[in-house]
This record gives structure tokens, sequence and C-alpha cells, in this order.
């Protein structure tokens, strides 16, 4: 495969002068197409893009950021919240059973963190708590899902 210069030089100069028809978005889709990733790897490469790198605490996005991305792939997909969907099908043992569970492992101080990646993975696991409340008021077990709250929130 041989390096083509008039082409370079042509996409070049269409860049600088706005005229370049291929996208960002076009750009990332043949890079990731070209490399052909199983959708797990794709995933967990997504996943390290969006919280950064240990080296460099400052890239990656912010939780708002992640969530509008969310936002936009669901609406890409035709797709409702995998959170919404999972929680909504679960029956009341399990549903409470998985709130439980994840009482006892939320980082209730991950808004003290410095570390960005901690703070927006604690965001999403209180987002995740509070839809999981809020599904169990919704079958009348409020009482229940208040006692597993208080049993295991830490205090403050």
């Amino acid at each position: 495969m041989s390096f083509n210069v008039h082409k370079w030089n042509k996409q070049r100069y269409l860049a600088e002068a706005g005229l370049l028809q291929e996208s960002e978005v076009d750009t990332l889709h043949d890079l990731i197409y070209n490399a052909n990733p199983s959708y797990l790897n794709l995933a967990l490469a997504l996943a390290k893009f969006l919280k950064g790198t240990e080296e460099d605490l400052d890239s990656g996005f912010s939780k708002n950021q992640i969530k509008d991305f969310m936002k936009i792939l669901y609406a890409e997909l035709d797709m409702e919240s995998l959170n919404e969907a999972e929680i909504s099908d679960m029956d009341d043992n399990s549903l409470l059973s998985t709130y439980e569970n994840k009482l006892k492992t939320h980082d209730w101080y991950y808004y003290m963190s410095d570390d960005s990646r901690k703070y927006n993975s604690g965001e999403l696991e209180a987002k995740t708590l509070n839809d999981i409340k809020t599904e169990l008021g919704k079958r009348g077990l409020a009482d229940k899902a208040k006692e597993l709250f208080t049993k295991y929130e830490k205090t403050r």
C-alpha cells in the first residue's frame, strides 16, 4: 500500500477550505468499522474513552456529557434506557434484592471525591438507586424501600 501524496494534499486543502465532505461521524464510523471489534470490546473501549485515563484526571467527559451521550445513543437506536427497562421487568423480590445489594455496595461519599470518574460513577449509581426506589414506590413497596435505605445509608 503506497501513500498517495496527491490525495492527501487534496484532502488537506478541502479540509482547510471547509469543503471536506467526510464528517467526523463518518470518520469515526470508518475507524470502528475497519477495526471490527466485538460488541463487548467496543463497549469497554467507549467506557474507557468516556471515563478518561488515570494518568490524566481531566480527560474524559463530565456526568452531564455522558448522560447526553446516552440519550443520543438510545434515541439513535430507538431504545429506552436500559436501566429503566431492566428495573421495570424485575419481579418484586428481585427488585428488592437488587436494591439491597446496590445499597450495600454504594459509595456514600462519592460526592467528596477529587476523581471525576469516581464522582460520575457514584452519581450514576445514586440515580439507579433512586430509579429503583421510585419503582418500588409504584408497586406499593415504598415502606420496605425506606427501611432498606435507612439500614444502609451512611451518616453524613
